[in-house]
Order: C-alpha cells, then structure tokens, then sequence
C-alpha cells in the first residue's frame, strides 16, 4: 500500500511542477535565459512544496525523485525523440537539469517555513 502513495505522490507532485512550468513557459515566450530558468525554477519550488505537504519527513527525498524523473523526461523527450542537438549555448539546451535543486530548494523552504511558524 505504501508503495502505491509513493506512486500516486510522484505523479501528483510531478504533475503540479509540470502545470507551473507548461503555464509559465507559454506566458514567458522562449529563446532567452531567463525565460527558460524562470519556468523552471518557479515549477520546481511549487513541486517541492508540495512534496513536502503531503509527507514532511520524506518531502525532500520525494521531492529530488520527482526532479530527477522531470529532468529524465524532458532530456528523453527533447533529445531522444524530438532530436533537439545541443546548441551553441548548454544552459539554454540542458535547461531540465535544474529541476532537482529547484524541487530540493522547494521542499527544504516549505519545511524551514513550517518548523518557523508552527
């Protein structure tokens, strides 16, 4: 039982960060350093968050899995499927690898944010 609420947690949580990213990016355009970072950093913290909502004791290790899988998708996606090369710039093409530290960052401020107020 336990194993199918780490599951359905994964897909939750992953698929918040995911709606903050989708939303943001369309409103953002592309094609600058900041409108890619800024989706991903703000979906990342809101994923974490809410990680860490649903179990506080293992929001930041829930949290860093469900970056790392975000982060595998898209690199799939993006280079295994669509083909996208590596471009000029690596920031801009490896932009899925800040989805860990911005999930662990939203986990490990929600629960610094719970522990101060509470």
């Amino acid at each position: 039982m336990y194993a199918v609420l780490a599951f359905l947690r994964t897909i939750i949580c992953s698929g918040v960060a995911f709606v903050v990213w989708w939303v943001l990016s369309r409103s953002l355009g592309a094609d600058s350093l900041v409108s890619v970072m800024v989706p991903v950093w703000v979906g990342g913290i809101v994923g974490g968050a809410v990680c860490s909502i649903f179990n506080a004791r293992q929001g930041i290790t829930l949290a860093f899995t469900c970056g790392v899988l975000l982060t595998a998708g898209f690199l799939y996606v993006r280079h295994g499927l669509a083909g996208i090369p590596l471009g000029q710039n690596t920031l801009l093409t490896l932009w899925p690898l800040w989805f860990p530290p911005a999930f662990y960052g939203g986990a490990y401020g929600y629960i610094l944010l719970m522990r101060r107020f509470s």
